[in-house]
């Protein structure tokens, strides 16, 4: 049995470094769910009980052709719902996972609020988990009605209280800009989330996915979106009452309370190496990047029969390397160092973007700080379309 970072830096004896910041992240995706949001287009599939315990045979099996002694930096599993999983199922999970989280710098589940009990979350603070993110969307139960969710307002506030007195962290998923939404339904879905002071708040605009029924709607004109001008006032609006608050902004859509930053989304901003366990989990290993297909029948029969799930694999140029570098760093208030670019590219930003940067600097979205290039607070509401025009002009950009 072989896995993607047998061959990749992990010293002689196959074993990670004692340094938790230098080893890789970990990702486990769970793909079940309960129900299918309509905006979602993650790999998912309905829960079943079968299903389920053979998805975990099948994970065995990967884990244990990782590198002997192998540890995360950071551990987070997704979905999916991983807590759409029995009890005595995702206790087997978090066992599986233990020995690689061993000293690890932050353990994250995802957790749905309708299907949290007692019992999973106490399953979960057994084993280490220190960090929970759940889903809230909305406090408002029509609007969660519409994007599929099983959950209710009052399922969001019993969940949380599960949850603060057994795990250190909380991380709420909020998304504006949904169908019909007005900046007052908005705002008070920030007061509703405020007035718990979890401890990290991640704030998404709904994104019209191909293909997704919510979609669709929007599409045949059944939904309405609030629009462009509203849209930028409802990110501006939790800008300033997150950061009054007390969250620091510290990446496009996420907050967090002093030193309560996600660790393992950050190791993605910053181009750190990370390895993804289950069907339609990604690793990227230096310029070596391994995508486990989104197939669970064909994950657990190739497993269950080779050893090896089915994998697509790909070398990443330094083109693609450093465009991602562009589009990630710049979505957080580090911003990028100039100084570490300029060394991955030999030339400076400002040549390899053709001199887009220091146009969008003459504009006022960007700014020069500290021997970094980041987003100003004009910038922010627009970051996607700044940073796609500053690598419009790279082969790999398409």
């Amino acid at each position: 049995m072989t896995s993607p970072i047998t061959s990749r830096g992990a010293g002689t004896s196959g074993k990670t470094s004692e340094d938790p910041d230098s080893r890789p992240g970990l990702y486990v995706h769970v793909p079940f769910c309960h129900s299918e949001c309509t905006y979602c287009d993650f790999y998912r599939v309905g829960y079943r009980d079968a299903a389920a315990i053979r998805f975990l045979r099948a994970l065995e099996i990967e884990i244990s052709a990782l590198p002997e002694g192998f540890r995360a930096r950071t551990v987070y599993i997704g979905g999916g719902t991983p807590s759409a999983l029995r009890e005595a199922e995702l206790e087997r999970l978090v066992i599986l996972l233990a020995p690689l989280a061993g000293g690890c710098l932050e353990w994250t589940v995802e957790v749905n609020p309708k299907s949290a009990t007692e019992r999973k979350i106490d399953i979960l603070a057994a084993h280490g988990v220190d960090r929970v993110s759940f889903g809230a969307q909305t406090f408002r139960d029509d609007a969660l009605e519409i994007l599929g969710r099983r959950h209710r307002a009052a399922d969001i506030l019993r969940a949380f209280r599960l949850i603060e007195r057994r795990i250190p962290a909380v991380s709420f998923d909020l998304i504006f800009a949904l169908p019909g939404e007005t900046l007052e339904e908005w705002i008070g879905d920030l007061e509703a989330a405020l007035a718990l002071s979890p401890a990290h708040l991640s704030a998404y605009s709904l994104i019209h996915e191909p293909g997704t029924p919510l979609t669709r709607l929007i599409e045949s004109g059944e939904l309405q979106s609030p629009g462009e001008e509203v849209e930028r006032a409802m990110f501006l609006e939790a800008r300033a009452r997150l950061q009054a608050a007390g969250y620091e902004h510290y990446e496009v859509s996420s907050y967090a309370r002093p030193g309560r930053r996600s660790l393992h989304n950050q190791g993605y901003w910053e181009g750190r190496d990370y390895v993804g366990l289950g069907p339609g989990a990604a690793s990227t290993l230096g310029r070596r990047r391994y995508t486990n297909s989104p197939d669970l029948e064909a994950y657990c029969r190739l497993l269950e029969a080779h050893g090896e799930p089915p994998r697509e694999e790909e070398e990443l140029s330094e083109e693609n390397r450093l465009v991602e570098l562009v589009l990630l760093g710049l979505r957080t208030s580090d911003g990028l160092s100039l100084a570490e670019f300029r060394d991955r590219a030999g030339l400076d930003f400002a040549a390899w973007s053709a001199g887009r940067s220091q146009a969008l600097v003459a504009q006022g979205f960007l700014e020069e700080c500290g021997g970094a290039l980041r987003l100003t607070g004009e910038g922010l509401p627009v970051a996607d379309a700044v940073i796609s025009l500053l690598v419009a002009s790279r082969p790999t950009a398409s």
